[in-house]
């Protein structure tokens, strides 16, 4: 609940590289991109930086440039403009999140996405984590992931018991709700890496840690709390009930450090007025006041993968 209070999203790092000037319609994707454009009206994380390849470029972006050409596979034409998304500079991740082509619709994935819509609503109606489920392909073993989880889920929101909150915590108003309305509730929501409308949520799930892009794909889970943070990947055997434990166990634990930074975890891309929207815990009867400018993410997905989202809640 105090991540969900305080920690502000660290933004994500978008450079575009070009050659000369940009015509209107390729300026006005990077203009998206701004605090004045689509970007900002929806509080998103992130920042974007234009780099002219042609007019003295910083050396720092001309090494990333050069990086970008010698480190895609060579099916991939590298064409300009060209768009790199990185993690946060405060991740100390250098994995890129998504590189090619600059184009709407790479802009549009970037900013837009059901699933990130979905998980934002729950979090600002109380959920303590979201946990998605990054189907490895594999049904079967997808179908036994998900069964565990929700049954483990269930039994941790039964189990779990918050720690006190001191008087002074509550004097300095370091949680803007009554503890007594604080809850433990978990919710699973399943993602199939088809799902081409989650394409780029994928990308900064997978790229999150430097060991989960695996030959032969297993199912993973991400605890996603506070402002769209996800605090780990359970992978394969990993997930199970030890791990489920100690992952919920980590997200309702004191708060014994108050600095982001020195806790796990790493920030998704979330186009969420977090300030305005997280004030005091909505009551059940009251309906939640829609996310700012995200009027696009509740489209459905444009392929034919309509149970690659399953917002299966667990209800206390």
């Amino acid at each position: 609940r105090y991540a969900l209070e305080r920690w502000q999203a660290d933004p994500y790092e978008v450079f575009v590289f070009h050659h000369g000037k940009l015509t209107t319609t390729q300026q006005a994707q990077v203009d998206r991109l701004t605090r004045d454009g689509e970007a900002g009206k929806t509080f998103a994380n992130v920042r974007v930086k234009a780099c002219d390849l042609d007019n003295n470029p910083d050396p720092d972006l001309l090494a990333l440039w050069k990086n970008q050409k010698t480190g895609q596979e060579t099916s991939q034409k590298i064409t300009t403009p060209w768009m790199a998304v990185h993690y946060p500079v405060a991740s100390r991740n250098p994995t890129p999140v998504w590189q090619g082509p600059l184009t709407d619709a790479g802009v549009t994935a970037l900013l837009k996405s059901p699933m990130r819509k979905t998980i934002a609503d729950r979090l600002i109606q109380g959920h303590t984590s979201v946990f998605v489920l990054l189907e490895s392909g594999n049904q079967a073993a997808d179908d036994k992931a998900a069964t565990l989880m929700l049954a483990r889920l269930a039994h941790l929101e039964t189990s779990l018991k918050l720690p006190e909150i001191s008087e002074e915590d509550i004097a300095q108003g370091l949680v803007l709700i009554d503890p007594e309305d604080l809850k433990v509730k978990f919710s699973l929501l399943r993602l199939s890496r088809k799902n081409t409308a989650e394409a780029m949520f994928i990308e900064m799930l997978l790229s999150s840690e430097d060991d989960l892009r695996e030959d032969t794909p297993q199912p993973m889970a991400f605890p996603i709390f506070g402002r769209g943070r996800a605090l780990y990947a359970l992978v394969g055997k990993g997930i199970n009930n030890d791990t489920i434990d100690a992952a919920g166990a980590d997200l309702t634990g004191p708060c014994t450090c108050t600095v982001k930074e020195q806790n796990p975890g790493i920030d998704m891309l979330m186009p969420v007025a977090w300030d305005q929207l997280v004030q005091r815990l909505p009551e059940a009867d009251k309906p939640l006041p829609p996310l700012v400018g995200l009027t696009g993410f509740g489209e459905e997905p444009q392929d034919n993968n309509t149970d690659d989202l399953q917002n299966t809640g667990i209800q206390t």
